[in-house]
């Protein structure tokens, strides 16, 4: 499931989560995960883990890819966003 900060247009951020999703969704089939094993959802900014701070410091936490594994006849497992200190990001 893609997901966006609340900047931009929603339209564009609906989109730009899609293309978020579907690059996450074609990474997978690359490495041999078959197309019927996967599913793709788009919220632009409708679900936001962040709020919103005076100085945005840390929207960038809604830009963001989550995924759920789960195994053929057994419940669902959310998996829950890991947050990553901005010093620890790659530049």
């Amino acid at each position: 499931a893609g997901h966006t900060d609340y900047y931009g247009a929603e339209s564009y951020n609906m989109n730009l989560s899609k293309n978020r999703a579907i690059s996450v969704q074609n990474y997978l089939l690359n490495k041999g995960v078959g197309k019927a094993q996967l599913s793709v959802e788009y919220n632009g900014e409708q679900m936001q883990i962040t709020v919103e701070t005076e100085d945005d410091a840390i929207r960038h936490l809604n830009r963001r890819v989550e995924f759920s594994v789960v195994k053929q006849g057994y419940p669902k497992v959310e998996v829950k966003p890991i947050i990553i200190p901005e010093e620890y990001l790659l530049p």
